[in-house]
């Protein structure tokens, strides 16, 4: 008896060993999660930008290289000649939502937003559940029926990430639950497909000021580094038990990254001193439910993490050991959506879309009336409550709570995505699970103040 169990436990070493010791672990299901069937072998590598054009929804069909023009033409105009921002402090009551900044992109919830580091113009790309890559121009002079809102379809599933060329703006990556990483490459006008995984990708970020060393994790937990102009995936670990759904760098420290995964933890790395084998992190700290996003504060002195256990997390000190937890509303009830917490500007606030606890609702009130014989009468009348609206919440680090929630007239939907423009203080944008981009600025001073 005693000899059955040993060799049960050997067997079940030899297969975690044999697990741990290659990136192809056992596949998921795509169908249960939710995604199309594997891509046929018939898919081609490399596909042009101008057989990608496709109509919207809401709009008439998009101009073929509109895209494309449109970064050539920044390019001319933004000459980015200093990028550093002297004056990182925004002021929070004079952000405001313009009713003109606002409009429908894609066609799906949108999975990912980021701003075109244009130091001058605001130009928004959202990725979408289907595929869709858009680029929202919103500085555009709508003319001969442009609107300076592009759609384009590189993948066959949902966009987990966009990265953007940080300071030429001529290759913008997308990677997707497709598996497959694809390429924008302006010079050449044309999508290119410059990877293929085995999983599906969940998230994708690039090494600081090098846009040719990607990290990007998968389903199943592994981080993987790839080398654009080798073609090759210069490093593999398996670092959690399920999805990686971020990776952001350390902002002074290209070394130092952090994941947060849907096992509930997030970890902080220094991939000069990761091991295959038994990759040991600086920091991993558990939440009490998968956590959605966790990012580097502006100049590297905290984490900030959104976990569906209703938390947004604000961590600092040596290794990010030191938190505090504040309570926030993070279920969204859509499988589509979750909320992320993203960082403004500098390491003061934090920015996450708020939402109302119900639209509208019912109360019944008893009436407490006196009729003619002088019976109390108790009647019953329904009114109706409106609750907060929609909006995005603003944490302060430093009161740690929400100082200020964001609002608007015509903003009916929840942010789920949110963007800081990186040249502009004070321009966030915000997406949602309908398509729909919303962009609060910051107001002009009042002349008598």
């Amino acid at each position: 008896m005693a000899d059955n169990k040993r060799a049960a436990s050997k067997r079940q070493r030899s297969k975690r060993d044999e697990v741990e010791a290659t990136s192809f672990i056992r596949r998921l299901s795509r169908r249960s999660q939710g995604m199309p069937p594997e891509l046929s072998d018939g898919l081609i590598d490399k596909i042009d930008a101008r057989k990608l054009s496709k109509n919207s929804s809401t709009c008439e069909e998009f101009s073929c290289d509109g895209m494309v023009k449109t970064i050539r033409s920044l390019r001319r105009n933004d000459p980015l000649l200093d990028t550093t921002l002297t004056d990182r402090q925004v002021d929070l009551e004079r952000l405001e939502l313009n009713p003109n900044g606002r409009t429908q992109v894609v066609k799906g919830a949108i999975s990912d937003v980021k701003f075109l580091p244009a130091a001058n113009m605001k130009v928004i790309f959202v990725g979408d559940e289907l595929g869709y890559l858009g680029l929202w121009n919103v500085d555009f002079e709508e003319e001969n029926g442009d609107n300076g809102i592009y759609l384009y379809q590189p993948h066959q599933s949902k966009i987990s990430g966009i990265v953007i060329e940080p300071f030429s703006m001529l290759k913008i990556f997308t990677s997707s639950y497709d598996q497959r990483i694809m390429l924008l490459d302006v010079e050449k006008e044309a999508f290119e497909e410059v990877y293929q995984d085995t999983y599906a990708i969940y998230s994708i970020c690039h090494r600081v000021e090098d846009i040719n060393c990607l990290y990007f994790g998968d389903e199943i937990g592994a981080l993987k580094i790839f080398d654009v102009r080798a073609s090759t995936l210069s490093s593999l670990w398996k670092l959690h038990e399920e999805r990686i759904n971020t990776i952001h760098c350390k902002p002074d420290d290209p070394n130092i990254v952090v994941t947060s995964s849907a096992d509930r933890t997030f970890s902080v790395w220094d991939l000069r001193i990761i091991s295959r084998d038994q990759p040991k992190s600086l920091t991993t700290i558990r939440h009490g439910g998968p956590i959605h996003s966790a990012y580097f504060s502006p100049f590297g002195s905290f984490l900030a993490t959104t976990s569906s256990d209703n938390t947004i997390g604000i961590f600092g000190g040596e290794n990010y050991e030191e938190k505090f937890l504040i309570h926030h509303n993070n279920l969204s009830g859509e499988y589509i959506s979750t909320l992320r917490g993203i960082w403004g500007w500098d390491d003061s606030y934090v920015y996450i879309g708020k939402i109302q606890e119900k639209q509208k609702h019912k109360r019944k009130e008893k009436l407490k009336n006196d009729d003619k014989n002088g019976v109390d009468v108790i009647s019953t009348v329904e009114k109706k409550i409106d609750d907060d609206k929609n909006g995005v919440d603003i944490i302060s680090t430093v009161e740690k709570k929400v100082v200020r929630t964001l609002q608007s007239d015509y903003m009916h939907t929840v942010p789920y995505r949110l963007a800081a423009h990186p040249y502009m203080v004070g321009t966030l944008a915000g997406a949602t699970g309908k398509g729909k981009v919303c962009m609060w600025v910051k107001a002009a001073a009042d002349p008598e103040s």
